[in-house]
């Protein structure tokens, strides 16, 4: 008799333990179920999560000889993140730019890099009250959007 009762302890422990592993699989399928329904948190503006400073710019004056539109050859600037760090970040630039040139795997919050942009295409642009505006688009894992940096005309040499 005491062997019967042996036998219905490891039965009964083998069953335990295979119901708490049943149990445990299916709570974390239903958290990943859970997990992959919610939608993605939306990204911030990239103009409000990048600052942009330390503008130069090349540039010839359109036809008739005025300044009043520009076409720019040659634009630099300094882009630094401020909302935290940014990974794989992308700059897409209008005038035949290619933006595998301008991928940058980590910027770390706070610190500038200097992005230079020689245009295949020159870009047109219009003068402003305070200078020459310029629109592209910056995506990366944590901000995306169109930004407009204003060259102010004393940064730009003709």
């Amino acid at each position: 008799m005491a062997k019967k009762k042996r036998i219905r302890g490891k039965s009964k422990r083998t069953i335990w333990i295979a119901l708490s592993i049943i149990v445990i699989a299916t709570i974390l399928i239903s958290l990943v179920i859970y997990s992959s329904r919610l939608p993605p948190s939306p990204k911030k503006a990239a103009s409000e999560y990048f600052s942009f400073s330390d503008f130069g710019a090349l540039a010839r004056s359109s036809a008739g000889g005025s300044n009043s539109t520009i076409l720019i050859e040659y634009l630099g600037f300094s882009i630094t993140p401020t909302g935290g760090d940014a990974h794989h970040a992308v700059l897409f630039f209008p005038g035949g730019v290619d933006p595998e040139d301008y991928y940058y795997d980590r910027i770390p919050n706070g610190t500038s890099i200097f992005v230079e942009v020689n245009f295949k295409n020159y870009i047109p642009s219009a003068k402003q009250a305070n200078g020459y505006p310029i629109k592209f688009r910056i995506y990366s894992d944590e901000a995306e959007g169109y930004v407009t940096l204003v060259i102010p005309e004393s940064d730009i040499i003709f």
